[in-house]
Formats: C-alpha cells, sequence, structure tokens
C-alpha cells in the first residue's frame, strides 16, 4: 500500500470533523499536520505487528540463484552440525512472516522471546525444536554481530536422498518471507528536485487504509489527552 500523507491527514481530519465538539477545536489547529504525520507512521508500525495473514504483503529475503534457477541461500544462511542453523535478516525487517525448510513438515511464523524460558530450552536436544515444530529467535550472530533468525532444527536427510558429502541434515530453504518497517519517501515535481508531498509504503493490503486512519486518529487524541474518545478510535482500528 502506498498513499500520500497530505490525503491521510485530509481523511483523518474528515473523520475527526464528525466528532468535534468546542474543547476539540484548539486540539486540531491548522499547524497540527505534522503531528498527524508522526501518528500515521506509528499506526502503521503497529498495524504492521498485529495484521493478519490475509492482509500482509510480505517480501522475499533476497538470495541468488543457483545453476538450476534455485534460491540459493549460502552466503547468508550458516549451518551447524547438530542441524540447528541462523540466516542473516535484511536491515529494514520488522517481522518474520514464514521461514520454511524443505525437510520440515511446517513452517516457522512465529518467533520466541530471546530472554523466555522456551528460548533456553533449545540448548537441549530434548527440548529444542523439530522439523515437526520448529522454534526460532532474532539474535545477533557471535562471528559475524549481525542479526540472524537462529532455527531448530533442521530435519535429517532421508536414507534414500543424495545427500552432499559428510551432511546429516537438510538445511535447503524453500521459502523466507518478512514485512519490512514502513518507509516515508518525498514526492517530487518533475524537476526531480521540489518536493510537493510525501508518501508512506507499508506492506499491507489496500483495504488496511481505513484501520490505519483510525488507528493513526486514536493515536493523535491520546497525545492530546482526549482519551476517551481516542480509545473509541483504536476500537474501529481493530482488524
Amino acid at each position: 500500500m502506498e498513499v500520500l500523507m497530505s490525503d491521510l491527514v485530509k481523511e483523518m481530519r474528515l473523520a475527526l470533523d464528525e466528532v468535534k465538539h468546542d474543547e476539540l477545536n484548539d486540539v486540531f489547529a491548522d499547524d497540527s499536520d505534522e503531528e498527524m504525520k508522526q501518528a500515521i507512521e506509528t499506526a502503521a508500525q503497529q498495524l504492521l505487528l498485529q495484521a493478519p495473514p490475509q492482509m500482509l504483503q510480505p517480501k522475499r529475503v533476497v538470495a541468488s540463484l543457483n545453476e538450476s534457477g534455485k534460491q540459493d541461500y549460502d552466503a547468508i544462511q550458516t549451518q551447524y552440525t547438530d542441524g540447528h542453523g541462523s540466516l542473516v535478516i535484511p536491515d529494514d525487517w520488522l517481522r518474520l512472516v514464514e521461514l520454511r525448510l524443505k525437510s520440515w513438515s511446517s513452517s516457522l511464523v512465529a518467533l520466541m522471546d530471546p530472554g523466555s524460558k522456551e528460548a533456553q530450552m533449545q540448548a537441549s536436544r530434548w527440548t529444542r525444536g523439530t522439523p515437526q515444530k520448529p522454534k526460532g529467535v532474532i539474535t545477533v550472530s557471535p562471528t559475524t554481530g549481525k542479526r540472524v533468525l537462529m532455527y531448530w532444527t533442521a530435519g535429517r536427510y532421508s536414507a534414500n536422498h543424495d545427500m552432499p558429502t559428510n551432511k546429516v541434515y537438510d538445511h535447503e530453504v524453500e521459502l523466507f518471507t518478512y514485512l519490512p518497517y514502513q518507509k516515508v519517501e518525498d514526492v517530487l515535481e518533475k524537476d526531480g528536485k521540489t518536493v510537493t508531498d510525501q508518501k508512506i509504503i507499508l506492506a499491507l493490503t489496500d483495504e488496511c487504509k481505513k484501520y490505519l486512519i483510525y488507528r493513526a486518529i486514536s493515536i493523535f487524541l491520546i497525545s492530546k489527552k482526549e482519551s476517551e474518545l481516542g480509545e473509541k478510535y483504536n476500537q474501529l482500528s481493530q482488524i
């Protein structure tokens, strides 16, 4: 979804015109546009974290293609001999959508809290994730210092599979998708220099626009100490 910030601010004001009362008139001054834009950005990130799968437009993690035309993750993947592995995540990473290894019978769609007991349980072969119920967490690689998605555990090569020499676990990635942070870009005149507006880009379907407006209104109102009215708009923004 790509929307002009000026259009979103205009729609916020139109929606608020219906509920304004005398005490609110001072809140919605002509110079409050910047505060409304800040509310839009905050609302966008909240919705990206909360939206259900059917409203997402995920990005695929970029990987080069090998000779057979398949995604080759060798440059960003580390495979460990005990079956767990890690994948470097993009700089604009906000949220996992799906990670699926070819050797897994189900996908990884939710991540553990790094400090949780569940994450600590991954240190044991008896309590860690399995190909049937994989587990993952975002952490920092001790060798490269980069943020990675650490996962447990790849499935073993079957006896009938032509496995690579000295490899027991099949770490081939079938799908790796995520949601990036929202992005605000300048809109330029034809001369390529004069800024006429800004647009917000977020990986959600167009039907999420109304929820974005309601959530932004809620955030804006609460910042102006109009908590009761802000909560009403928050309820309208729930997907």
